[in-house]
């Protein structure tokens, strides 16, 4: 902010402040957009987002007369800042691993599946009536640790009622070991039943492509009514 403001305040008209600011911000605007398609970029939100900020702030700080406006202005980037600490992280993280910004709710079929209790097999029927939320992990995803408190948290508010089942269901992985996955919910203290799935390329067939972890919700009918985030599931189960 402060670097375009002193490079703006050189510019001897409005027209050439908006000419150079368009200039800064050209770069910045692509890599924005290209974020939301290319992998790479999107792992790294703030090295893109902070300098558009910056620089919008610079230009009206520069164009701003009021000295509170100014004041306003310069405090600008602590508040948002502090915004992106509380709350966007979240809503970016959730968009790295679900590819969307909506709070998860659907209504589609549920796709044939069989998943594990130990050597036996269940499928869709095994779990219809009732209101079912898997969630899908596995042992070497960075962002699962994240997401299990809030888990527990839905569990404790869900888990006793008659008509929702709770499930882990890990998706195995070729470093997986012989009791991998029950050594990982043990140190994690989840008490929740643990399932064996499929192997990912065999879930995205199923299911499409995705990320880990994954909350997917089926009602008593065996359709899917939600898929996200399981930070966002209390709606689903209130109903």
């Amino acid at each position: 902010m402060l670097l375009t403001y002193g490079l703006l305040r050189r510019a001897v008209d409005s027209k050439e402040r908006i000419t150079h600011t368009f200039l800064l911000l050209t770069p910045f605007v692509a890599l924005s957009i290209l974020a939301f398609f290319q992998p790479i970029i999107i792992y790294a939100p703030g090295l893109i987002f902070a300098p558009v900020i910056g620089v919008l702030l610079g230009y009206l700080l520069t164009i701003s007369t009021r000295t509170l406006a100014r004041l306003i202005i310069v405090a600008m980037p602590l508040l948002i800042g502090f915004w992106v600490y509380v709350r966007f992280s979240d809503i970016w993280q959730d968009f790295m691993i679900y590819g969307t910004f909506s709070n998860g709710e659907t209504i589609r079929e549920c796709p044939d599946f069989t998943f594990f209790k130990d050597s036996v097999a269940l499928d869709n029927d095994d779990f219809a009536g009732k209101t079912t939320v898997f969630f899908l992990w596995n042992t070497q995803c960075v962002y699962t640790p994240r997401y299990l408190p809030a888990l527990k948290e839905k569990f404790v508010r869900f888990g006793d009622e008659e008509d929702i089942d709770f499930y882990m269901v890990n998706i195995p992985l070729p470093s997986d070991t012989v009791g991998s996955d029950l050594a990982y919910l043990a140190r994690h203290d989840i008490a929740i039943e643990n399932l064996t799935g499929p192997t990912i390329d065999e879930l995205y067939k199923k299911f499409g492509p995705g990320g880990f972890p994954t909350a997917m919700v089926l009602d008593p009918k065996g359709d899917i009514v939600f898929w996200g985030s399981v930070t966002k599931i209390d709606r689903t189960l209130s109903r």
